[in-house]
């Protein structure tokens, strides 16, 4: 997968001020969400030094052209190959295969420094951007409705290696009155639906595995871990796990909690048919 390379050169504020709007209609079109997603997930439990896709995506839009959309990610994540500059690498994806697509990226600490404050005739955006978040806005343009569902852009990000278990990372949309998602007759009620529904993510650093698999943490991965993953997922109340078997145990997609893949992954592992965890 090509990633590409992109600087916030200009404010995000003034980006979005040249996508003034014409009047638009008011004729339903489509019921887009917005999305930012950790690992496919709203809330992905990561560990210490993990490297997490944050992607932008779109569900229920399918016929849009015109976006011009905003969102933070915490500042304490790393996106992959940045040079602290304020550069992202990132990868777009099927949602924007046929737009024209642009991405930026400035870091918090110099919207707050600098574009907040010799900027007079720019908006304040302080309030959606803190020194400890990072601002990437991405713009796309059509003149037919071409856009699909799915990911629109994704950045793999880096939890930092001395994160501590129960830190969180949090990325979040946020909209200014010129920000815009809509098709090519200016559909009002398609930016509304999108404004107003759109659903955050979060990182959350939880325990490392010691030996994945070892669910009863008896220091060996048997049948045993099989039984205590299937009992766990039946009646987690009844038949609890430590936080330790938990990391130990979520090695099918991991992140994404403990469910039936990850018994019948630790029992193929038994049998030799998995070769590792």
């Amino acid at each position: 997968m090509k990633l590409k390379k992109f600087i916030y050169i200009i404010p995000c504020i003034l980006i979005a001020e040249t996508l003034t709007a014409p009047a638009m209609n008011t004729n339903a079109s489509g019921n887009p969400v917005l999305k930012l997603r950790a690992n496919g997930q709203e809330k992905y439990k990561a560990v210490a030094g993990e490297t997490v896709c944050v992607t932008y995506e779109i569900s229920g839009g399918s016929g849009w052209s015109t976006s011009g959309i905003h969102f933070n990610y915490d500042s304490r994540l790393t996106p992959e190959g940045s040079e602290g500059d304020g550069s992202i690498y990132y990868f777009n994806g099927e949602a924007v295969e046929s737009l024209m697509l642009n991405v930026f990226s400035r870091t918090g600490e110099d919207i707050n420094n600098n574009i907040v404050k010799n900027n007079p005739d720019v908006p304040d955006i302080s309030p959606y951007v803190s020194r400890q978040q990072n601002c990437v806005f991405v713009t796309t343009f059509s003149d037919k409705n071409i856009g699909k569902d799915g990911v629109v852009i994704g950045i793999n990000m880096i939890v930092p290696d001395d994160a501590q278990v129960g830190d969180e990372y949090k990325c979040n949309f946020w909209f200014l009155d010129t920000d815009q998602f809509t098709d090519c007759e200016q559909d009002s009620s398609m930016q509304k639906y999108a404004f107003s529904n759109y659903q955050d993510c979060s990182i959350v650093v939880g325990l490392s595995p010691t030996l994945r698999g070892d669910a009863n943490n008896d220091n060996s991965v048997d049948i045993a871990d099989v039984v205590a993953i299937a009992s766990y997922v039946s009646d987690s109340e009844t038949n609890q796990l430590s936080e330790q078997g938990i990391a130990n145990a979520d090695v099918h997609a991991s992140g994404n909690g403990i469910n039936a893949n990850d018994a019948l992954a630790v029992q193929q592992y038994i049998a030799d048919i998995l070769t590792e965890l």
